[in-house]
């Protein structure tokens, strides 16, 4: 490992907690609102991204969406924010400082339900995520639509809501598909079929009202005209998270951290969009035992999960990581939690750029970097703190391998209030955390990716 160090900033202001962080943030980078978007210059180079699933209080994913400038340049932002339920959308702008973090809180600025956004980012190099006020967890924001996107693990159980949130960030109508597959199989609603949402509008659908009192349910998001941005919201019991999904379906699923503590439920999740069963095995590497890869077939159109907690196969030591391998492509989450409800996560996508930022300051109970890759892969990274690059350098990581950020790093500690920036020469890292909780392990954050 070969690193640089540059002097550190005191930092004199301590902010503790996201809301705390929010008002910081706000009052030292004071924004324009503006009725609608800033004309962008023919010459200036841009990037978008966009964010969808944040709702007003009511909702249960009340948050803010997290800019994350990576360069040490300025970045000037153009966020225009629309909702469910509401009149008119509104625009803000505001310059994000080099290496500087900004919180957008889309409810301060449109009255509505369900919320997305959508940025303009002139010169590029910003990454940005949402948050959720009360978990915590997070979710990546889009670089772009997708004509294809897939969910698993969803729950509309009793005491359970699972809502797809849908964006669309062209400027013509889209139309599109909704199938779902459970243990009754493949469901193609009449209702779900041939649906349009306007431009740069947003909609949400409730799976519970046509998949009902169902544990486990996978979605398939089929584009017909256009492209979309899609998230899973997926309200448990007490507990609140949403899922990012992935525009394709995948044979590997390295999962970096899963928690099997005592007190925790937590379960790899398996939808099969599929005509035909896919053989699913799950690979546990827990230090100290040899465990015997756990088995499921998944049926035609059908889901399947792997319980890994409570299993009287599976010590409850704390965090392992897990590895899953399918026949046939499908898609895949990661359920944990406890008797009060359950977080679901998607399976972290690797990147040729990612992001960790730890926006809450509660710092992390622990973070992993994957390779994904079957050949050994030299990253380049940089730690910034209060718009302060304070460490840099490079790592060398082995091929389809599982390393701590604590250990790389020296102390895990130095993720606390700080965003690292890990750089490879192609998309197959990939950065997964977990928050402080009890039982360890069952909020999990996963990295972003550059816009």
């Amino acid at each position: 490992m070969v690193e640089r160090r540059r002097a550190r900033l005191v930092v004199g202001l301590t902010v503790v907690g996201i809301a705390g962080s929010i008002a910081a943030t706000l009052l030292s980078h004071p924004s324009n609102s503006v009725s609608t978007p800033v004309a962008v210059g023919p010459n200036v180079q841009s990037s978008a991204l966009y964010c969808t699933g944040l709702t007003n209080a009511a909702g249960g994913l009340h948050g803010v969406v997290a800019f994350i400038n990576t360069t040490s340049h300025p970045r000037h932002v153009i966020a225009r924010v629309t909702a469910t339920g509401a009149k008119t959308a509104n625009s803000t702008n505001f310059v994000l400082g080099a290496h500087g973090r900004f919180l957008l809180q889309p409810d301060a600025l449109v009255h509505g339900t369900t919320y997305a956004v959508a940025a303009q980012i002139l010169g590029g190099g910003v990454d940005a995520g949402e948050v959720v006020t009360t978990e915590g967890v997070s979710a990546p924001c889009s670089s772009a639509g997708t004509t294809s996107w897939y969910g698993a693990g969803f729950d509309t159980t009793v005491g359970s809501k699972a809502l797809l949130v849908i964006y669309n960030p062209t400027a013509t109508a889209s139309v599109f598909n909704i199938f779902t597959f459970s243990n009754a199989g493949y469901q193609a609603p009449a209702p779900l079929q041939g649906i349009t949402v306007g431009p740069h509008a947003v909609t949400t659908v409730n799976l519970g009202t046509y998949v009902v009192a169902t544990a486990n349910v996978g979605v398939q998001v089929q584009v017909l005209r256009g492209s979309l941005v899609v998230a899973g919201d997926q309200l448990s019991g007490s507990v609140a998270s949403m899922l990012s999904g992935s525009g394709h379906l995948d044979t590997r699923a390295p999962f970096a951290l899963v928690t099997v503590a005592r007190g925790a439920q937590t379960q790899i999740r398996i939808s099969n969009p599929n005509p035909a069963p896919v053989s699913v095995g799950v690979t546990i590497h827990q230090r100290g035992f040899s465990l015997a890869p756990q088995t499921v077939a998944v049926p035609a159109f059908g889901t399947a999960k792997v319980v890994l907690a409570p299993n009287t196969a599976i010590a409850p030591t704390g965090l392992v990581s897990v590895v899953g391998n399918s026949t046939a492509p499908v898609s895949w989450s990661l359920s944990t939690g406890t008797s009060h409800g359950l977080l679901v996560s998607g399976l972290p996508i690797p990147g040729k750029e990612d992001v960790l930022s730890d926006v809450t300051g509660q710092g992390y109970s622990a973070a992993m970097i994957v390779n994904d890759s079957s050949t050994s892969e030299r990253v380049g990274w940089r730690l910034f703190r209060a718009a302060r690059v304070v460490r840099s350098g490079y790592w060398n990581l082995p091929a389809r391998s599982t390393q701590s950020l604590g250990q790389l790093l020296g102390r895990r500690s130095e993720l606390t209030n700080a965003s690292l920036v890990v750089e490879a020469s192609r998309p197959v890292i990939a950065m997964t955390a977990t928050l402080p909780s009890n039982p360890l392990g069952i909020a999990v954050v996963n990295s972003l990716h550059r816009g």
